[in-house]
C-alpha cells in the first residue's frame, strides 16, 4: 500500500523537536558517526567498512549508525545521539533553521550530483506539463530530493495535492519504490545513487531529470559532513582527527576509485539487504564528484527553495560554516 503524503513543514518539525539527551561532549572514549546507505556517501561508508576510519581515530571507539534519510541524520545530531553525521542539504537547512549555528555545524563537502528524476516505463511523460495527475514518490518528507522535485514541480506551473495541486507524492523507502514501479502503481521519483541508475537498469526506467542539469557548473551538494557545535567546542583534538580521515577518505575515493567503490558497495551490502547489482554501483559512480568544497552557494540555494515552498522560514546559512 502506497502511503498519502502529509504536510513536510509538520514532519521535520516533529523530527526536530524532541528533547535533547545525552552530554554536550558525547561518550568519552567514543566518537559516534551517522551515515546513509547511498552511493553519495561512499567516502563515509568505506572509511567505515574498511575500518581505517576506526585504525585512525585509535584508541577512540568509532561507532556507526545507519539511517534511511537524512532528517533521521539530522534529528540523531540536535538529539545528541550521534556526534558526526552526513546528510544531504535540506534537511540541513532545516535543522538550522530550527536550531541555528549553535547546533550544527558543517565540517566538509562529501558529494556533488548524483541525484535524478526517473520515470517508470510506460508513464507517458515527455515533457513536465505531462506530469499532471502523475503519482511520483520521494524516500523522506523533508529530503534533498523532496525539496528538489517540489521545486521543480513548481517552477513548471505544477503542484502537489497538499498544495491543492493534482501531482501526488508518496514517501516510501527506495525498495518500496521499485516494487511500486514494478506493479505499475509509480509513474516517477526523485531519487539518489546508486537507486536511480539501478531502476534505469533494472526496470527500463528513464533518467528524465539529471539534476545537475538544473545547477550552474553542474555542481550541487547531495551529500555534506555535519558534526554538532557542541561536540566541535568539547572535543576540538577528536574532531580534527575525524575530519582529516573524512578527507583522506574523499581523496581516496578520487585517487583510487575502484578501491573506495568496492569498500562502500561492500559496506552497504552488510547493512541493509537489498544492496543490488554491483554493475549498477559502479554505473552510478559516474554519476558523482567527492569533493571536500561543501559548495556553500548550492547550500544557500537549498534553504531559498525549501523556505519557498514553506518548509522552513528564510535563513542564511553562513553560520553553518563559521568556525566553531
Amino acid at each position: 500500500m502506497i502511503l498519502s503524503r502529509r504536510s513536510v513543514l509538520a514532519a521535520m518539525g516533529g523530527a526536530l523537536l524532541g528533547a535533547a539527551c545525552g552530554e554536550p561532549s558525547g561518550e568519552r572514549g567514543v566518537l559516534r558517526v551517522g551515515v546513509m546507505a547511498n552511493l553519495t556517501h561512499a567516502p563515509i561508508l568505506a572509511g567505515l567498512g574498511s575500518g581505517r576510519f576506526a585504525r585512525a581515530l585509535a584508541p577512540l571507539q568509532v561507532e556507526s549508525r545507519v539511517f534511511r534519510a537524512g532528517p533521521r541524520v539530522v534529528e540523531a545530531l540536535v538529539g545528541r545521539a550521534i556526534d558526526f553525521g552526513s546528510t544531504g542539504p535540506a534537511p540541513l537547512v532545516v535543522g538550522f533553521a530550527h536550531h541555528g549555528a549553535e547546533t550544527l555545524r558543517v565540517t566538509s563537502g562529501c558529494a556533488s550530483g548524483g541525484a535524478s528524476f526517473v520515470l517508470a516505463p510506460g508513464a507517458g511523460v515527455s515533457t513536465a506539463a505531462d506530469l499532471h495527475g502523475k503519482a511520483l514518490a520521494i524516500t523522506q518528507l523533508g529530503s534533498t530530493q523532496d525539496v528538489s522535485l517540489r521545486t521543480y514541480l513548481h517552477a513548471h506551473g505544477l503542484e502537489t495535492t497538499t498544495r491543492g495541486g493534482d501531482v501526488t507524492v508518496h514517501v516510501l523507502a527506495a525498495s518500496d519504490i521499485r516494487s511500486q514501479m514494478i506493479k505499475g502503481r509509480l509513474d516517477g521519483a526523485w531519487l539518489p545513487e546508486p537507486w536511480a541508475t539501478r531502476l534505469v537498469r533494472e526496470l527500463g526506467a528513464t533518467r528524465f531529470v539529471d539534476e545537475r542539469d538544473l545547477w550552474p557548473g553542474g555542481q550541487f551538494a547531495t551529500a555534506l559532513v555535519v558534526a554538532r557545535s557542541e561536540f566541535l567546542r568539547a572535543r576540538p583534538a577528536d574532531a580534527a582527527r575525524f575530519d582529516a580521515a573524512v578527507a583522506e577518505e574523499i581523496d581516496r575515493a578520487r585517487r583510487r576509485p575502484a578501491e573506495s567503490r568496492s569498500e562502500a558497495y561492500d559496506e552497504i551490502e552488510r547493512v541493509t539487504t537489498n544492496a543490488g547489482k554491483r554493475a549498477w554501483f559502479d554505473e552510478a559512480w559516474g554519476e558523482i564528484e567527492f569533493t571536500l568544497d561543501p559548495l556553500e552557494a548550492a547550500v544557500q540555494a537549498f534553504a531559498a527553495n525549501a523556505a519557498a515552498l514553506g518548509v522552513m522560514p528564510a535563513v542564511e546559512c553562513s553560520g553553518l560554516f563559521a568556525a566553531a
